[in-house]
């Protein structure tokens, strides 16, 4: 599965797809393409060995099992392992399509995680600080005749 992410490297924001190949990431940009192989707790550059990122690979499971997403609530979940630097909506704001929710950390670049529809916050399931694994559910959207501001 091609997943496409806004990441930020060095103040510039890419436009990259990343998909998964058993225990390697590709991360492509128009013609380019990278490799990252996933290696015990840390993610590894292909090219050179060294760390990518110090961040443990999987976050420690929940105490509680997650709750089903309601009927007429969308889940936005986690695109890659990562961890979460700012949650930038609050539960009950008004989101239009593409508007940025999250931003996280992975790899050593700021990925966004953007609102996949229009509707307002059912409920905020992640804070800043917080280590996610990939499709780890992020927050809820209640699409139901919500109005962006």
């Amino acid at each position: 599965m091609k997943r496409e992410l806004t990441i930020l490297v060095d103040d510039v924001e890419h436009l990259v797809t990343v998909s998964r190949q058993g225990d390697r990431l590709i991360v492509e940009r128009g013609d380019e393409a990278y490799e990252v192989i996933i290696r015990s707790d840390r993610l590894v550059d292909h090219g050179d060995g060294e760390p990518a990122s110090k961040a443990p690979l999987v976050a420690p499971a929940p105490a509680v099992a997650a709750a089903s997403t309601p009927a007429g609530a969308v889940s936005v979940p986690s695109p890659m392992v990562g961890v979460v630097r700012e949650v930038h909506v609050t539960s009950g704001a008004a989101v239009a399509e593409g508007g940025r929710l999250v931003t996280m950390e992975a790899m050593k670049m700021e990925i966004y995680v953007t609102a996949p529809c229009s509707g307002r916050v059912a409920e905020v399931l992640c804070s800043a600080g917080d280590t996610v694994t990939e499709g780890a559910e992020l927050l809820r959207i209640s699409a139901a005749g919500a109005r962006p501001s």
